[in-house]
């Protein structure tokens, strides 16, 4: 299988929703910031918890990226999704939308209260896999991010 594998918006989904560890892309002033985020696919909105602060403050009202990818445990492929879209932040006075969401059972593993939840409203999509033409990566991923798999 080797070289890139353009996939579709929904096999882009189904892999965004097997993983829990992903990157948040804002602009503060002039630069790009990327921040790890714990999240969890609900329906097609990538969720997270945060705290007040610059990662929230920047998302507001502008366009964002959420980033993740994977090595597959064979070794011999990963892939890599990328949303682009808008950020919406939950009604948590609906006691009723809290629950929903503490459903999704998303645990950040950053120290800390994060009593903000935040969705990213995607409207662009895009996902890539590469195979290494049977040809194992040089490196065992568990070992480099053993927390994570």
């Amino acid at each position: 299988m080797g070289g890139f594998e353009t996939l579709t918006p929904e096999e882009c989904l189904r892999l965004l929703a097997r993983s829990t560890i992903g990157r948040l892309g804002v602009m503060v002033g002039r630069y790009p910031l990327i921040f790890p985020v714990n999240y969890a696919l609900d329906d097609n909105l990538v969720t997270f918890r945060t705290s007040p602060g610059t990662k929230f403050d920047a998302s507001q009202y502008a366009n964002v990226s959420f980033q993740a990818d994977q090595i597959e445990s064979s070794g011999d492929a990963a892939w890599s999704v990328l949303v682009l879209g808008t950020v919406s932040v939950p009604d948590t006075d609906d006691p009723d939308e809290v629950a929903r969401l503490e459903r999704l059972g998303i645990t950040p593993i950053a120290p800390g209260d994060k009593p903000l939840w935040v969705q990213v409203l995607p409207e662009h999509i895009t996902g890539r896999r590469v195979g290494a033409d049977g040809i194992r990566f040089a490196f065992d991923p568990r070992g480099y991010l053993g927390l994570y798999y």
